[in-house]
């Protein structure tokens, strides 16, 4: 998402130019790479459901609830990943919003 969000450097300058705010270029930069991740969440509950067989067999071994457990990590690790995501869109959307978007626009 970095690199992605560096290449979209002189869509931040047009936006700047044509007058949206700070806030609405972040939130317009953070949307896209934040519903991607969502996307990925049916994905992720389907292999959990896939794999609910070796619950039973975790469960024998280690005496704690498995689903709970699932549940718990899973979104810790959506949090990381979200927390991740925003990070790496944010630092080079700030970075371009620095620049002057008349020099942004001539290296393109």
């Amino acid at each position: 998402f970095w690199f992605r969000t560096q290449q979209r450097a002189s869509e931040i300058a047009i936006r700047m130019v044509s007058g949206a705010s700070p806030r609405h270029i972040i939130a317009r930069v953070l949307a896209e790479p934040l519903l991607l991740l969502l996307a990925t969440v049916p994905f992720a509950a389907a292999v959990v459901w896939l794999l609910r067989g070796a619950e039973e067999f975790v469960s024998q071994q280690v005496e704690l609830d498995v689903l709970h457990a699932v549940g718990v990590v899973g979104a810790a690790t959506y949090a990381e990943m979200a927390l991740m995501v925003v990070l790496g869109v944010l630092f080079p959307a700030v970075k371009a919003m620095r620049m002057r978007p008349a020099a942004v626009l001539q290296e393109e």
